[in-house]
């Protein structure tokens, strides 16, 4: 249709890559999936979530900031390594990091261990760094966060944590 075949014939799949030295496609993301920041700098969050999900401290992530001045993640955490990472820290985790605000200071530093990790990738730039986070319940099929394929339904993600964004913002 032409949705997705431009006049010259070119089939717009919807998806990013980049061509190697040696003619092979890597695809590395979705154009939708884009996140443009308030100064115009276009973010592709899947190779960033990737390094954060190969943390131990992170279960699932999602990155945000459509229109925002930075970025913000979304977290699910891994709770035992995170309640162990945090005590070596001099930090107490509540039992329920979703029912109460999370200590101010334990946030701070999992934001400098976020963007840490951030800048030691492969081509890091200064946009790609993490302004604020939030935890929040694990992305599942069952609560129609994942699509059966298991990838993110980035809308509907940000629809149900819209509260938990803004807060990222506010703060």
């Amino acid at each position: 249709t032409e949705k997705v075949l431009d006049r010259d014939g070119w089939f717009n799949t919807g998806d990013l890559g980049m061509l190697l030295e040696d003619g092979s496609l890597v695809l590395t993301g979705r154009a939708k999936d884009t996140i443009v920041l308030s100064n115009g700098e276009n973010i592709e969050p899947g190779p960033l979530e990737e390094v954060l999900v190969a943390s131990p401290l992170v279960d699932q992530v999602m990155l945000v900031g459509q229109d925002q001045r930075q970025l913000g993640a979304l977290i699910v955490p891994n709770y035992e390594f995170l309640r162990s990472w945090a005590y070596e820290n001099g930090f107490v985790l509540n039992e329920d990091l979703y029912g109460s605000s999370p200590d101010v200071s334990l946030m701070r530093k999992l934001r400098s261990e976020i963007n840490y990790l951030l800048s030691n990738r492969a081509g890091s730039r200064i946009d790609e760094r993490v302004m604020g986070i939030a935890f929040v319940q694990p992305f599942t099929i069952e609560n129609g966060l994942l699509t059966q394929t298991l990838k993110q339904r980035r809308e509907r993600i940000s629809r149900r944590y819209e509260a938990d964004i803004a807060a990222i913002y506010e703060n």
